[in-house]
């Protein structure tokens, strides 16, 4: 009987052991599933960003290859306008007025400013050239 109290005791330690072991494995196993579903959270979030991104991506290149983005860039960074367009600008009478020195190269200022007048006037030149320079689009 002392030889089976012994055995049973020896079971007993055995499996209390074998259960504390899985009890630790287990809250290892815990935080790293903890720490895996924060992963995917974060990464989620990233993905609705770059999905975002890339729908605005999408947008702006349908709107660079529009006919409106061509003529804005073309207006603006080229200087063109449409054909019988009228081109209305502002005169900048305070920077003339304050130029002391074009008033002792009179020849030269007068006839840079007439060419200056006839392009601020949208007439054309021989070439069929606009105001800006170029031609229309």
């Amino acid at each position: 009987m002392r030889q089976n109290k012994k055995t049973m005791l020896c079971i007993i330690a055995v499996v209390v052991a074998l259960m504390i072991a899985l009890m630790a494995g287990s809250a290892r196993l815990s935080s790293r599933i903890a720490e895996g579903n924060t992963q995917i959270e974060e990464l989620k979030k990233e993905n609705e960003e770059e999905q975002k991104r890339t729908e605005e991506i999408r947008s702006e290149s349908e709107y660079i290859q529009s006919d409106s983005y061509k003529e804005q860039v073309a207006k603006d960074k080229l200087g063109l306008i449409k054909d019988g367009e009228i081109i209305f600008r502002e005169s900048d009478t305070a920077g003339a007025n304050s130029d002391t020195s074009a008033s002792s190269d009179s020849s030269s200022s007068a006839s840079s400013s007439s060419s200056s007048e006839d392009q601020e006037s949208g007439t054309e030149n021989a070439g069929g050239d606009t105001a800006y320079g170029g031609t229309g689009y």
